[in-house]
């Protein structure tokens, strides 16, 4: 197996998934919903909203598998453990694989890591595409990583976020519709929080 082959032992890692529960994936989720409605119609269409709502939920669950050691380290990772820590896509998928959900909501969870120039992880043949759903998953994952608190980094305030993925956008790997409506959705929710404080 997979883990095997890297030396990882197989022991799931019950504090990761009740840490990824609480804050990583309600996050992920919201912003993907966010993003969603606010799409221009014309690309609404295009977007497949039961396997994206699944993926936002179900993308990290590879992370169960990573050593604590790697997963839970309070710095930088060193090559090996990034090695091992860039599995947990393609692990959460094998543990998903046999499962009745649709194609492309494991799609969407193997290639969480990748993007339109095919330079993520784990590796894509030639026919993979970033369509509009990859890219709502990703912006939605990168986006709520940035703005939370993690053992190894600060969180991030909305618009140090929403400027690294302008830099995404502004290298093609990101639709301008999908990062538009990511920024009116940023702005919805922080304008919420400041009502409701």
């Amino acid at each position: 197996s997979m883990l095997e082959n890297a030396g990882m032992p197989v022991k799931i890692n019950m504090h990761e998934i009740m840490n990824i529960k609480a804050n990583h994936l309600p996050q992920t989720k919201n912003t993907v919903l966010g993003i969603v409605r606010n799409l221009p119609q014309q690309y609404k269409k295009s977007v497949d909203f039961q396997a994206l709502q699944q993926a936002s939920v179900l993308h990290d669950i590879g992370k169960s598998l990573i050593p604590e050691n790697v997963v839970g380290k309070n710095g930088k990772l060193n090559p090996e453990e990034l090695k091992k820590m860039q599995m947990h896509s393609e692990l959460g998928y094998e543990l998903l694989k046999d499962s009745k959900l649709p194609d492309k909501t494991k799609e969407l969870i193997r290639n969480h890591h990748q993007n339109a120039f095919k330079t993520g992880y784990p590796e894509v043949n030639e026919t993979y595409v970033s369509d509009i759903n990859n890219q709502i998953r990703h912006v939605a994952d990168v986006y709520s990583a940035l703005r939370e608190n993690r053992v190894y980094k600060p969180a991030m305030t909305k618009n140090e976020a929403l400027a690294i993925l302008h830099g995404e956008m502004k290298k093609g790997n990101i639709h301008p519709h999908v990062f538009k409506a990511l920024v009116d959705y940023a702005n919805e929710a922080d304008s919420a929080l400041k009502s409701a404080a």
